[in-house]
């Protein structure tokens, strides 16, 4: 009786043990997936507190004359990647990307704005999508949808398969320049955007493109509308 007893006291204290055990784990992988979660969101609200810093830096440089000329300065590409050619066309850039041009169609009524994701920017775009809607053209931006990968890549492409790109030059976005670059490079019908304050602040190599200075948000989908419209009538 007494061995009973003792095993019965050994069995209660290995159980009593294992309780508590499992008990102290459990309790640890709450409190560091809590630790997680509030980790998480801190990330986040840094995240997107840094992207503001950026805007509000972009926004600075912008005002400031050595603006462009500060930009050049910063290129510092691989060496490695920069080679002569020694002829004119190169489809190299799209090969590398995937893209074959020369049997890419180009699909109807397919418009492309290319301009800054900032929310600032969010009354701009919904005044170009009142005016292309209005004119029988879809608008897209490339953070219309969710795309997996590289963000760039499918820019290209949506430029490669409209029919006129849009190019809203407000805060002298850098990566709105390349793209806008890329679309003329391949001869796509651009329409360029900017503030009629901004005018002076224009670069003279693009000034000789078409232009759309406007004054209010109202005289930008009058303006844009005006010529989305007369591109229609003509291509009919």
């Amino acid at each position: 009786m007494v061995e009973f007893l003792n095993i019965l006291s050994i069995v209660t204290a290995l159980t009593s043990l294992a309780m508590i055990s499992y008990l102290f784990f459990k309790n640890r992988r709450i409190e560091k997936r809590e630790f997680s979660k509030a980790e998480g969101t801190d990330f986040d609200d840094k995240r997107l507190q840094l992207e503001e810093d950026l805007y509000r830096a972009n926004e600075r440089l912008s005002t400031s004359s050595i603006g462009f000329d500060l930009c050049r300065n910063l290129y510092n590409e691989n060496l490695h990647d920069i080679c002569l050619t020694n002829h004119v066309i190169d489809n190299s850039f799209y090969e590398d990307m995937g893209f074959d041009i020369s049997h890419m169609e180009v699909e109807k009524d397919f418009v492309t704005c290319l301009m800054p994701f900032h929310p600032n920017f969010d009354k701009i775009y919904n005044r170009i999508i009142r005016a292309t809607k209005v004119s029988d053209f879809n608008c897209h931006r490339s953070d219309d949808v969710y795309k997996s990968g590289d963000i760039m890549r499918y820019t290209i492409e949506l430029i490669l398969k409209s029919q006129i790109v849009i190019g809203v030059l407000d805060g002298r976005n850098p990566n709105v320049f390349y793209e806008v670059g890329i679309a003329h490079s391949i001869g796509k019908t651009v329409i360029l955007v900017a503030e009629e304050k901004a005018k002076s602040q224009v670069p003279f190599d693009l000034q000789q493109h078409r232009f759309i200075f406007y004054k209010s948000l109202n005289d930008l989908e009058e303006k844009l509308l005006s010529a989305l419209l007369f591109v229609r009538n003509n291509d009919r």
